[in-house]
């Protein structure tokens, strides 16, 4: 066998996709050392990747390298700002750490990239309401049916603002 990360052959080594599953799996078993050195091999080889640093950063997250892991995520929504996946794992890592100013700003941000992208108006909506600032919670869920009406689980949500609840918008 050979002597690269996770004792893998040198052409195995060679092969990211074969590091980013074995990295992944060693996060699944909670060898998260196994795993952040999986993915900070992925990252020597390939250059800056944002899968990479964002099986980091849940690495990180999971030993409580909290700093750590906030920075690889901010990389990752860094490398691709319009790719919303990453940027609402970085608003769910700060809600995690109970920061809601952040998480709130985060959403701002990708709402300006992506003004019709409906996952941001959720995020937003459902921070809103966590708040218990339910009429923002309700314009940004109202927002999000606009841009794709008949959204069946945002009517039902809207349901419970029932003073607003449109049947125009849920038919």
């Amino acid at each position: 066998e050979g002597e690269g990360p996770y004792w893998l052959s040198e052409a195995e080594t060679k092969n990211i996709d074969a590091l980013y599953l074995k990295a992944g799996l060693d996060q699944l078993e909670n060898k998260l050392s196994d795993a952040e050195s999986g993915y900070r091999t992925i990252l020597r080889l390939e250059g800056e990747q944002a899968r990479a640093y964002v099986g980091l950063a849940r690495v990180l997250d999971g030993q409580k390298k909290y700093e750590e892991a906030e920075k690889y995520l901010k990389k990752a929504v860094a490398l691709d700002p319009n790719e919303t996946g990453n940027r609402l794992r970085l608003v769910q890592y700060y809600l995690k750490q109970r920061d809601v100013t952040m998480a709130e700003k985060e959403i701002l941000k990708g709402i300006k990239l992506n003004p019709q992208d409906i996952q941001l108006y959720i995020m937003k909506g459902n921070i809103s309401r966590m708040q218990g600032r339910n009429e923002d919670a309700e314009r940004a869920y109202l927002k999000a049916i606009s841009i794709v009406p008949g959204l069946k689980q945002l009517c039902i949500t809207m349901a419970t603002f029932a003073r607003t609840s449109s049947p125009a918008l849920c038919p």
